[in-house]
């Protein structure tokens, strides 16, 4: 899947007849954005505003970066996981972040409008782990063990080598993704 998205907010805004409107965040949006208690990798992530952009980031670095222009392109980064809730069945489920309380139009002549919670909302796909690898088998002899009965290379009998240990990376198999 994608790392990055962008909405236009004048498809969505009507600023009317006091033209021009200019796009931004609302006063609360870190506020709310903290809220939230996202965590990524067990680290809360917190949200700072810098000009027309909000990145959330924890001690190990940026996680997610939210943009909004004047003109009204809401852009969206991911740069990092972000922590999902288990999901029964292990399949891959969407993080839901409502951005429509956070950013508004701002008309000609001051009049602020934001939008309802749930009429933009940021949907994060969580990353589930996969099979990669080979089928692989491990092999153990009973031939080895102090009691075990040493192999006669009789016809028809399989000589597994005597070894009573094997090993297996399974870093190999799995891929745990983000």
């Amino acid at each position: 899947g994608s790392t990055t998205d962008s909405f236009d907010l004048t498809t969505f805004f009507s600023v009317g007849a006091d033209q021009e409107g200019t796009y931004q965040f609302t006063a609360d949006a870190v506020t709310t954005l903290n809220g939230l208690g996202l965590e990524s990798d067990g680290a809360a992530i917190t949200f700072a505003l810098s000009g027309d952009t909000i990145t959330g980031s924890t001690a190990s670095g940026d996680v997610l970066t939210l943009t909004l222009t004047d003109a009204g392109l809401l852009s969206v980064e991911l740069e990092d996981q972000i922590d999902h809730a288990d999901s029964p069945d292990d399949t891959e489920t969407n993080l839901g972040i409502n951005l429509g309380a956070i950013v508004e139009v701002v008309d000609e002549d001051g009049d602020a409008l934001s939008a309802p919670a749930d009429d933009i909302v940021l949907n994060i796909g969580d990353d589930i782990p996969q099979i990669v690898g080979e089928p692989a088998t491990l092999q153990v002899d009973e031939d080895g063990l102090a009691d075990g009965n040493t192999d006669t290379g009789a016809a028809g009998e399989a000589n597994l080598g005597g070894s009573t240990t094997d090993s297996f990376d399974l870093t190999t198999f799995f891929s745990v993704g983000a």
